[in-house]
C-alpha cells in the first residue's frame, strides 16, 4: 500500500512539473532561441524606432512598447504602411493617410487620392507616391510633390518599391530593386526645396552624418558611398568600398554591414577597418540588416560545407563597445532594432534579447 501511495505522488509531482514547463511554454515546444524571447504577438512586423514596435495585424497597425508588447495605440482601417526611423506612414482603407512622429506622437491625418500607395507631409511640402507596372516586372514610381504648386518626378525600375528615408531636416525618395546594378535617381526634399540627384547603381542605405546625406550604392567592385549636402550637392564618392547593405552614422565615423562585416569609414568616407562576424567564404542566403542610433542587428544564412546544412545566425554589434554577439536561431523572415532587436517567424513577432552569449565564429 505505501508503495502505491508513493507511486502515485510521484505520477502526481511528475504531473505538475510537466504542466509548469508546459504553461511557461505558452503550449509550444520552445527551441533554443526562443529561450531569448522577451514577448510575442501574431502579425506583420512594420518596423522598430526606440521604445516603440509597429506591428500589422490583418487590417489594423499596433503600435506598442518594444520593451513589454503592450499596445499602446491601435488604428484601424489601415491598408498600407511603412516606418522609415521615426515616421510612421499609413495609408487607410478610404484614401486617406496618417503620418505618426514617434519621437514627438504627433499624427497628421489628410486625404490621398484613392490610387496613392503613400501620402506623407513634411514641412510644408505634401507628398503623393504612386506606383505603376508599366511592362512585366518593370515598374514606375511616381513621386508627386506639392507646395504651392505640384512637381511630379517618375523613377523607373524592375521591381521597384518605393524607399523613403526620413530625417528631421530631409527626406530621400528614391526605390528599392533586387538588381543592385541598376542606375539609381534620388529626390531630396528639405526645407529650403526639391533636388534630384543620380547615382550610378541602385541605393542600399542611406543615413545622415551632421549635415550630409550619405549613401551606399552598388556591389562588389562596383560599390561606392557618397556624400550629398541637404541641398543635394555632391560633396564627395568613394568607390570600391564593401557593398555597405545597411549604413548609419555614429560619433564622427560611418559605420556599414556587408555580407562578411562590419565596417567602419572616417566622415569623409575612407575605409578604416572592419570586425568579422562571418568567415566563410559566401554568406548570401537570406541576409539582412536592420540599425539603430546603438549598432546593428544583423541576420543571415549559409551553407555548412563540411555537413552541407543550411546554418542560420542572428547577430548584435554595439556601436559603443565595439561588441559583436552571435546565436544560432531558426529561419526568420523580417527583423527590425529599435531599443531592443524584433524578428518575425512564421506570421509571429517576438522581442528577443540576445544576453552574454559570444559566437563570432
Amino acid at each position: 500500500m505505501k508503495k502505491l501511495r508513493s507511486l502515485i505522488g510521484l505520477i502526481l509531482v511528475l504531473f505538475l512539473f510537466v504542466s509548469l514547463i508546459y504553461l511557461i511554454s505558452n503550449g509550444r515546444p520552445q527551441s533554443p532561441s526562443k529561450n531569448l524571447l522577451q514577448w510575442q504577438i501574431r502579425g506583420l512586423l512594420i518596423g522598430a524606432w526606440g521604445d516603440y514596435a509597429v506591428v500589422k495585424n490583418e487590417s489594423n497597425i499596433l503600435i506598442l512598447d518594444i520593451s513589454t508588447g503592450r499596445i499602446l495605440k491601435k488604428i484601424k482601417g489601415v491598408r498600407e504602411a511603412l516606418l522609415s526611423n521615426s515616421l510612421l506612414v499609413i495609408t487607410h482603407q478610404n484614401s486617406s493617410a496618417t503620418n505618426i512622429d514617434l519621437n514627438t506622437n504627433i499624427a497628421v491625418h489628410f486625404s490621398i487620392p484613392f490610387n496613392a500607395s503613400y501620402g506623407i507631409k513634411f514641412d510644408n511640402f505634401t507628398i503623393y507616391i504612386f506606383q505603376k507596372e508599366e511592362s512585366s516586372r518593370k515598374v514606375k514610381i511616381i513621386y508627386k510633390i506639392c507646395k504651392k504648386h505640384c512637381e511630379t518626378y517618375s523613377l523607373m525600375a524592375y521591381d521597384a518599391v518605393p524607399a523613403i528615408y526620413a530625417f528631421d531636416r530631409a527626406l530621400v525618395l528614391t526605390f528599392r530593386t533586387l538588381d543592385s546594378m541598376y542606375p539609381s535617381q534620388l529626390i531630396i526634399v528639405n526645407t529650403r526645396g526639391v533636388s534630384n540627384v543620380s547615382v550610378e547603381h541602385s541605393v542600399l542605405d542611406t543615413t545622415l552624418s551632421s549635415e550630409n546625406i550619405i549613401i551606399s550604392s552598388g556591389t562588389g567592385s562596383e560599390s561606392y558611398i557618397y556624400a550629398f549636402s541637404l541641398g543635394g550637392k555632391l560633396l564627395w564618392k568613394r568607390n570600391k568600398t564593401p557593398s555597405e547593405k545597411c549604413i548609419q552614422a555614429y560619433d564622427g565615423k560611418i559605420y556599414g554591414v556587408s555580407e562578411k562585416s562590419i565596417d567602419v569609414f572616417s566622415s569623409d568616407g575612407y575605409y578604416a577597418g572592419s570586425r568579422m562576424f562571418f568567415n566563410g567564404s559566401t554568406a548570401g542566403g537570406n541576409f539582412q540588416c536592420a540599425k539603430s542610433g546603438d549598432g546593428f542587428a544583423i541576420y543571415y544564412s549559409y551553407v555548412d560545407m563540411r555537413t552541407y546544412k543550411s546554418i542560420t545566425r542572428l547577430c548584435h554589434y554595439n556601436f559603443r563597445n565595439d561588441k559583436l554577439m552571435c546565436i544560432p536561431v531558426s529561419e526568420i523572415e523580417k527583423i527590425a532594432y529599435g531599443k531592443h532587436i524584433l524578428i518575425q517567424q512564421k506570421g509571429i513577432v517576438e522581442s528577443i534579447e540576445l544576453g552574454n552569449r559570444v559566437d563570432t565564429s
